[in-house]
């Protein structure tokens, strides 16, 4: 019995080995070694591992560590010591740019390279812009930086452009906005004797037209913004009304609105249709005419068309009698002088010998605010 126990217990003890991972430092081997440099083996309970310096003057360009596998043999990896360059030179008011083929490190390998570029207030005068190691040593450094005789190069600012490429001393560039928007600070900088520009770039604002208000009568249906390109839309809220103006209007590039200012004029009632005669024209809104007519046997008594405006005739309905009630001392005739809007400019009058009939006329043409010439 105590031998069967025995042979169960270095059985499970064989099976338990065989899935651990292999871990006798001699399993592998001595490790591959290293020209110029040394190697040191450290083992712990899971794995060994051969670690790898280089000698003073030289650098690592390959793996520092190689792995003893399971397989008793070290991982496969690149080790390789190669001369070292000191930190490269840096040449008077220069500085490294960058790096190329490396990382930054305080060694460098044979074939990195180093860039320089200027301080600035320098420029370039001459000589290669990089250096490379070539194993302890550096090519020789021949890039040279002098006081630039220049200011750096301006910005562009958003939504203009920049006139002028040469940046020297007593030179100057010269600032546009695009259409649409207005340049805020100085349109021309110079470049001063220290290297500096005399006035901060310019910045480009979009124009702004401000908002349109709403006309009596009528209102704004739609104002996409205030701002060079938008648009605003107006309507009339009554019936019958007029629209004078420009219905749709742009905020422009100049900060105007297009088009003219809009107005809501009122219809005029119905005048009527004299007796005995007929009246010629049913559109009784703002700036229309009707005319009027007498019937053969009968002769017109006053006005032969009036014109609305804004809510009022220019004159009274005429009258339609037989030839021998008709006044001709007292003949009586109105003149309205419109502009492009139809807004009445002025209203004249013409009477005959007799003026009593003209009396009313002008008292009632006075009431309504024009203007009146006697002729």
């Amino acid at each position: 019995m105590a031998a069967i126990s025995a042979l169960r217990l270095t059985s499970l003890t064989a099976l338990y080995c065989l899935f651990l991972p292999f871990v006798r430092g001699d399993a592998c081997g001595d490790p591959p070694g290293i020209v110029h440099g040394k190697v040191q083996i450290k083992s712990n309970a899971n794995n060994v591992t051969a670690y790898y310096t280089c000698d003073q003057g030289f650098v690592n360009v390959g793996t520092e560590e190689l792995i003893c596998l399971s397989s008793g043999k070290w991982k496969k990896a690149k080790i390789n010591c190669v001369p070292a360059c000191h930190p490269p030179p840096v040449p008077p008011n220069a500085v490294i740019k960058g790096f190329r083929f490396s990382k930054p490190s305080l060694k460098y390998a044979q074939g990195n390279m180093v860039f320089y570029s200027c301080k600035p207030g320098y420029r370039r005068l001459a000589g290669r812009v990089f250096i490379e190691c070539l194993g302890r040593r550096w090519t020789k450094v021949t890039f040279t930086c002098v006081a630039s005789k220049k200011c750096r190069n301006p910005e562009v600012p958003t939504n203009g452009e920049k006139l002028g490429s040469d940046f020297s001393v007593g030179k100057r560039v010269r600032y546009l906005c695009d259409n649409g928007f207005d340049l805020h600070g100085a349109a021309v900088i110079e470049c001063l004797t220290n290297r500096t520009w005399n006035e901060r770039v310019p910045f480009c604002k979009v124009v702004d037209c401000g908002s349109l208000p709403d006309p009596v009568h009528g209102k704004k249906t739609k104002e996409t913004r205030t701002t060079f390109g938008g648009k605003a839309v107006f309507i009339c809220k009554r019936k019958r009304y007029s629209m004078i103006g420009s219905k749709s209007r742009v905020c422009q590039a100049n900060g105007e609105w297009s088009g003219k200012t809009v107005v809501c004029k009122a219809p005029c009632s119905d005048p009527g249709i004299p007796s005995g005669g007929r009246r010629i024209g049913n559109n009784f809104r703002h700036g229309k005419k009707v005319r009027f007519r007498c019937h053969e046997s009968l002769k017109i008594q006053g006005p032969r068309r009036m014109i609305c405006y804004d809510g009022t005739w220019s004159d009274r309905i005429p009258k339609c009698l037989p030839p021998s009630q008709i006044i001709q001392s007292a003949v009586c005739g109105v003149k309205v002088a419109l502009n492009e809007w139809l807004v009445v400019l002025q209203v004249s009058m013409e009477c005959g010998p007799g003026r009593l009939a003209c009396i009313d006329l002008r008292k009632r043409l006075e009431k309504s605010s024009f203007s009146v010439v006697q002729l």
